[in-house]
């Protein structure tokens, strides 16, 4: 679904404890940054068979029409991230970080990039795209398009 090589398969999802230590490590970091006391993280990521997507998000859980901000980082499964994905998991959160930094050095912030850009990181390539996308809103449409496709019309 937010696959950059466009698989037409659902990707399993990241390991939940993961994800979580993810989102609490964002938020203990931008704690003081953060544009109000509602203004929170969520992750998602998933595992294809030869990429790895991890995208977080910084939106306003009192204001569902607020736009967030969501930062997708891809990566190319290979051997070695098949067979340890934690060190690849790590770097992925340090890149968001690095992002979410620069994202709240700028007031003015507009620098969105809805296209993968390349983007090597430790010696490794990654892709990353920068949009305003709500991230929850995309995967409750695809769950009620999905399930309009099994249901006899």
């Amino acid at each position: 679904m937010f696959s950059r090589k466009n698989s037409d398969k659902d990707g399993m999802p990241v390991p939940t404890e993961w994800k979580e230590e993810f989102i609490a490590v964002l938020i203990e970091t931008f704690k003081d940054q953060l544009p109000s006391e509602f203004h929170t993280f969520d992750a998602f990521g998933e595992i294809h068979e030869n990429e790895l997507v991890v995208i977080s998000c910084l939106y306003d859980s009192k204001n569902l029409n607020s736009v967030p901000v969501s930062c997708f980082i891809s990566v190319d499964m290979d051997d070695k991230i098949k067979k340890d994905p934690k060190k690849t998991l790590n770097d992925m959160m340090d890149l968001t970080g690095l992002f979410f930094e620069e994202y709240f050095q700028d007031e003015n912030f507009s620098d969105y990039e809805p296209n993968w850009q390349e983007h090597a990181f430790r010696k490794q390539q990654f892709y990353f795209k920068i949009t305003r996308e709500n991230i929850p809103l995309t995967i409750e449409a695809n769950r009620l398009l999905s399930d309009d496709k099994k249901m006899p019309h």
